[in-house]
């Protein structure tokens, strides 16, 4: 017999052998609360009255109860959460809602998320969703204290931990080296930028506690801009830049570099041409214009200091006239602002102008190189009784001098510079002149060619040609050399005379041609 039985057997009043049905009731007659048995069923079958201190297993609340002063109260403590895993594992920004799934969730529950340094963060926002599964908010996390572990903590206080299981994020990366970022003028606008990255994607937010108050941080794309003062002095200013995702921040120190005012730095010279005595010097306008606008650029030859100048402010081209032939020269060019004048150019290469001769033409009647006596325009035959003499030559020429009277006539001088008015090198030339009598009416009538060599102190006849027949259309050409020892300015001179009627007028047209043999 079963130890069951024997014990009903101890409990029945009879003596013989019990039967199932009394080992039943006694069994059932046994168990009671009063005898310290504990009652199971679902909340509605709990006894309906109670002893203080009776047990009660709630198979609706799968705890056990006890029944107290208060009424039945739960007494047995339920099963620990479970975290079977978490996601996303990384939490780069302040406010990812991360999803913990597990087991034995209650609600009311609550979540920490716990440093390497110890402290816990409690997430500002978590929330039960089921037995399995709970949503929690992050705080802001240090990637300085990662990994984190996840805590959860039922309403019970009973909690569960997933160690190391949370990533907070990456520290911004620089991509703008530390240092000085902008160099401006003065007065002038400003308009860099800084930039850094987020390994992980997310936004950066820019920021500045010292940034000097005449520039503007752009939070979002790291842009600064402004105006930079007017300063004495070239002048730094220095501050530092924080770059954050919004839960990590890396600073960097910079430096803004304000100029003051200054002359342009040297032009770039270019290669020197000739065309006679001009020189065309090319440049290339200067790297800075020292904050302020170029307004001019000046070539200066060497030697002679001889000069031209250009009102502009970009590259081009310089013309220097009057360069003495035979002389070697080399230039400069300098820039000029409204502060001054910057340093000259490197010199450039050397030229040298060479004259190897010309020719002067004339032409027939009163054109081109002719003189005549009258008071009206070339062209006018009528008899004049007056004026000044005139002159007209295609290259260049002047009056030079002389005089005329109704009664006696007159005489008059007129020049023409070779080579443009530069001074002819030293040397040997060779000469052949055409004099040719046009027209004359009446009188003795005189002219002669002359070759004049002036200096600054004298001037002097190297060549005296002889005057044409005094015969209408007659002509006659003259040939010789003459010889310079030092550079000179050579005149080619007419010279004309009426003495004898006071209607008398007289027209030559001259050809010349000159050529430096040695």
């Amino acid at each position: 017999m079963s130890k069951a039985r024997d014990i009903a057997n101890i409990l029945s009043a009879n003596t013989a052998i019990a039967t199932d049905a009394e080992l039943t009731s006694a069994v059932s007659a046994h168990a009671t609360a009063a005898n310290g048995h504990v009652g199971r069923g679902t909340t509605a079958n709990r006894p309906v009255s109670p002893t203080l201190g009776d047990l009660y297993f709630d198979t609706t609340l799968n705890a056990l109860i006890a029944y107290r002063t208060a009424g039945w109260e739960k007494v047995s403590q339920d099963p620990a959460p479970q975290i079977a895993s978490i996601s996303p594992t990384t939490a780069a920004t302040t406010g990812t809602v991360v999803t913990i799934t597990g087991s034995n969730f209650k609600s009311g529950l609550s979540v920490q998320f716990i440093g390497t340094n110890a402290v816990s963060y409690n997430s500002p926002v978590a929330t039960f969703v089921g037995a399995g599964t709970a949503t929690a908010t992050t705080p802001e996390l240090s990637v300085q204290y990662e990994p984190y572990d996840v805590k959860l903590i039922n309403s019970d206080n009973q909690f569960a931990v997933l160690e190391n299981c949370l990533d907070a994020g990456s520290t911004p990366i620089w991509g703008t080296p530390s240092g000085t970022i902008s160099t401006i003028y003065e007065q002038s606008p400003l308009n860099t930028s800084v930039a850094a990255t987020d390994p992980d994607g997310t936004s950066i937010i820019y920021s500045s506690s010292n940034l000097p108050g005449w520039i503007t941080l752009n939070s979002s794309t790291g842009a600064l801009t402004g105006t930079s003062p007017d300063v004495s002095s070239n002048t730094t200013y220095s501050f530092d830049i924080t770059a954050s995702d919004g839960v990590n921040t890396s600073s960097r120190f910079f430096n803004i570099v304000t100029n003051i005012f200054t002359v342009p730095s040297q032009p770039t010279i270019g290669t020197v041409t000739l065309s006679g005595n001009t020189a065309t010097v090319p440049f290339t306008a200067p790297s800075s214009n020292g904050g302020q606008t170029i307004t001019s650029y000046t070539a200066t030859s060497s030697p002679g200091g001889l000069t031209g100048t250009v009102n502009q402010a970009g590259s081009g081209n310089i013309t220097v006239s009057g360069l003495t032939t035979g002389t070697a020269y080399t230039f400069t060019v300098t820039a000029t602002n409204s502060v001054g004048t910057s340093a000259p150019s490197s010199a450039s290469n050397s030229v040298t102008p060479s004259y190897t001769g010309e020719t002067v033409t004339g032409g027939s009647g009163y054109t081109n190189m002719s003189t005549y006596w009258q008071t009206n325009t070339p062209g006018n035959t009528s008899l004049a009784t007056g004026g000044t003499p005139q002159w007209s030559c295609s290259n260049q020429g002047s009056y030079y001098g002389g005089s005329q009277s109704n009664s006696a006539g007159g005489t008059a001088s007129f020049k023409y510079t070779l080579n443009g008015g530069n001074p002819l090198p030293a040397g040997t030339y060779s000469y052949s002149g055409l004099q040719y009598l046009s027209w004359d009416s009446g009188g003795v009538s005189h002219d002669g060619m002359y070759l004049w060599a002036v200096t600054p102190s004298e001037k002097k006849t190297i060549v005296n040609s002889i005057s044409p027949p005094d015969s209408l259309n007659s002509q006659i050409t003259k040939t010789g050399t003459f010889t310079l020892s030092s550079p000179s300015t050579v005149y080619l001179n007419w010279e004309i005379y009426d003495g004898s009627s006071a209607t008398a007028m007289g027209g030559r047209v001259y050809n010349f041609t000159v050529t430096k043999t040695a």
